[in-house]
């Protein structure tokens, strides 16, 4: 195939599409900078930050976590439709035996909790 480099700003643009087909990538992006490596807005606001070390922010500008979703409700729902298909949320820490979910306020991630220490995990 060939390359080609676009180096333009888009203004007033319905769409930007990129069609592919196999196991092409569509959209690559290599940036050898500190900015971030993408941001999405909905008009003037911005709504999904990718940082540079890959933090990916949702409805915050500045990701402090792996994955930070930032609402006045903020809401994560998994759902399966597949027919006899269970919706999991799954915690490994392939570093040590400490999985658990921390809930509570601002001053005190650990006001309440649900962990498991010591977990056999058939692989």
């Amino acid at each position: 195939g060939t390359t080609t480099t676009l180096d333009t700003n888009l203004l007033d643009v319905d769409k930007i599409e990129v069609t592919t087909a196999g196991t092409n990538v569509a959209v690559a992006v290599t940036h050898n900078g500190t900015g971030d490596l993408v941001r999405l807005y909905d008009g003037a606001s911005q709504v999904v930050t990718v940082d540079d070390v890959g933090q990916v922010g949702i409805g915050t500008v500045t990701p402090s976590n792996d994955i930070q979703l930032v609402n006045d409700s903020a809401t994560v729902k998994l759902t399966s439709t597949g027919s006899g298909n269970s919706t999991r949320l799954i915690l490994v820490s392939e570093a040590d035996t400490y999985g658990g979910v921390h809930f509570g306020d601002p001053s005190d991630e650990d006001a309440g909790r649900i962990d498991v220490q010591t977990v056999t995990y058939p692989n």
